[in-house]
């Protein structure tokens, strides 16, 4: 399993920090893929996107959980395909802040390596 963890924070004020922000993840197909990202503030809410517009895959897992001011949100892909590629967005917004904090992800999932016949080379 590949987790990736994105952590934003309103109470710094600055760009998104975290590991694998804007950088890409490589995946074969059939593995899972655990997306994390965490926003910290007052009234703070957290959600996972595509960048691609394309709505997050059907049977994927979304869980949240909130302590004090501390919100994470985790996407959990159970065996990855190839139509999972994309840049995924986690967008964490509060009413308190004139503006959302976010981060690009770029997954990429490769084609399960066909096995060769017997006897072929």
């Amino acid at each position: 399993m590949f987790v990736v963890v994105v952590p934003l924070n309103f109470y710094s004020c600055t760009a998104p920090l975290g590991v694998l922000v804007g950088e890409s993840v490589t995946v074969t197909e059939g593995e899972t893929v655990e997306l994390v990202c965490g926003g910290e503030g007052s009234g703070v809410s957290v959600e996972w996107t595509r960048a691609s517009g394309a709505s997050l895959r059907e049977g994927g897992v979304v869980s949240s959980t909130r302590r004090d001011y501390i919100v994470t949100v985790k996407y959990l892909l159970l065996e990855a395909t190839v139509g999972d590629e994309d840049d995924y967005v986690c967008i964490v917004s509060s009413p308190y802040f004139n503006y959302e904090l976010d981060a690009t992800v770029k997954l990429t999932v490769r084609g399960k390596p066909h096995p060769h016949p017997v006897g072929s080379k």
